[in-house]
């Protein structure tokens, strides 16, 4: 938010593609997705929220930094029409086995839709970064996904660089 508020040009966005199928697996994390959700809620000048009635393609999706699906399930319903867009895919996740089953579904979609990696800097895609198979970790950037983001703004280069990597790694996989 921070990043889309300081850089209104920039060509990233960010999808949500739901915040949790159930809370109950986050109970100590429900204090930061409050926070997370109020802030998304008073940045509604660059964020459009969908639900679950909403028809994507009817949704103006450019003029949007920040899209929303409040809805786990249709999160998830869509991801085949907005991976094949994306241009960087964030792969954060709790510490624990939810989060490490996860992480290793999200990095399977990414990689199947050539989309390199923006790693949360901890677990097996961070210890993946600098192997030249298109992931990149925040650790690289003072733990700060503002400056990693940043870093790839202001370098397209690098941003070819790691799709270049996760088609060689798709392409790998499925030979």
């Amino acid at each position: 938010i921070q990043f889309c508020r300081k850089n209104p040009e920039t060509k990233f966005k960010l999808v949500i593609t739901g915040f949790a199928n159930d809370v109950s697996n986050l109970f100590e994390h429900e204090e930061q997705i409050m926070n997370i959700k109020k802030t998304l809620i008073n940045s509604q000048d660059i964020c459009c929220f969908i639900d679950e009635k909403t028809n994507l393609k009817k949704v103006n999706i450019s003029k949007n930094k920040i899209i929303i699906i409040n809805d786990w399930d249709t999160g998830g319903e869509v991801l085949i029409e907005i991976l094949p867009m994306a241009s960087l895919g964030l792969s954060i996740n709790l510490r624990n086995l939810e989060g490490w089953q996860s992480l290793r579904q999200r990095n399977n979609n990414y990689i199947m839709n050539q989309v390199p990696i923006l790693s949360a800097g901890f677990g097996l895609d961070a210890s993946l970064n600098d192997s030249n198979l298109g992931f990149i970790s925040i650790n690289k950037f003072n733990g700060s996904y503002y400056e990693t983001i940043e870093y790839l703004e202001k370098n397209p280069k690098a941003l070819e660089d790691l799709k270049k990597e996760i088609i060689k790694l798709n392409k790998t996989l499925l030979s």
